[in-house]
């Protein structure tokens, strides 16, 4: 089972960051990041640099990038982006330059759809699960806690509800063997979902009973993109 292509896909990788269609505020195409806007929002709201490369375990010097020009804004830079600026995800891509000459935006991910969600905290748990994420992870950059949502690797032995301590560093220096979380992209539907499985490069595989988990995914960081490795799990 693979997503869908989009023919398009691979010019709008070249394309990202240097065009945009900015329809819904003067109807022209933008020929560099909005530099200015940025600047002028993120004064506005009192967010620095390195508020935004806090979200994504990043030093500042990347965000500078981005605004410069100089790096993609990825989905999942533009989500730290609207978290930050409290903007829609939609305004972020479009100022960046992350517009399809469509219209339409990079797919949006729904956690509803994965395998895993992102641990966002809350519950009696809370300090628990963050100071067990802290001990194993030795306040390490770039990682993230994310919760089982399905049996697609239950042979492998996790069990929806397992929490997941994600390492989003080094992405590409997966070994054989490894369990990582990746992004499915579906272009013609312009949705995305996470899924866990096992890499065995270039694939991705399931442990699953259930067949419907049985087919494989080709990582070619364009419709499946490793977002990390799972460094550890447990469960409560």
């Amino acid at each position: 089972m693979t997503p869908d292509l989009d023919p398009r896909h691979h010019i709008l990788q070249a394309q990202c960051a240097t065009l945009a269609l900015d329809c819904a505020v003067t109807g022209h195409y933008l020929r560099t990041m909005d530099y200015l806007w940025f600047r002028d929002h993120m004064r506005s709201r009192n967010v620095r640099t390195e508020d935004i490369a806090r979200r994504m375990g990043r030093d500042r010097t990347a965000v500078s990038k981005i605004l410069n020009g100089k790096q993609q804004m990825t989905i999942a830079w533009a989500e730290a982006f609207a978290d930050c600026l409290d903007l829609p995800i939609d305004t972020i891509l479009k100022r960046a330059g992350s517009i399809q000459d469509s219209g339409t935006v990079e797919p949006r991910h729904s956690d509803e759809q994965g395998d895993v969600s992102r641990w966002v905290g809350g519950g009696d748990d809370l300090d628990h699960i963050a100071e067990i994420a802290k001990s194993i992870g030795r306040n390490k950059s770039g990682l993230d806690i994310y919760t089982v949502r399905t049996l697609s690797m239950a042979v492998g032995g996790f069990k929806p509800g397992d929490y997941l301590l994600v390492d989003r560093n080094h992405k590409e220096n997966m070994r054989s063997g490894e369990v990582v979380i990746a992004r499915l992209n579906d272009w013609r539907s312009n949705s995305a979902r996470t899924v866990l499985r096992r890499i065995e490069p270039p694939v991705l595989i399931a442990e699953s009973a259930d067949p419907a988990d049985h087919g494989t995914f080709f990582v070619d960081e364009n419709n499946v993109q490793i977002e990390g490795k799972v460094i550890a799990s447990w469960r409560l």
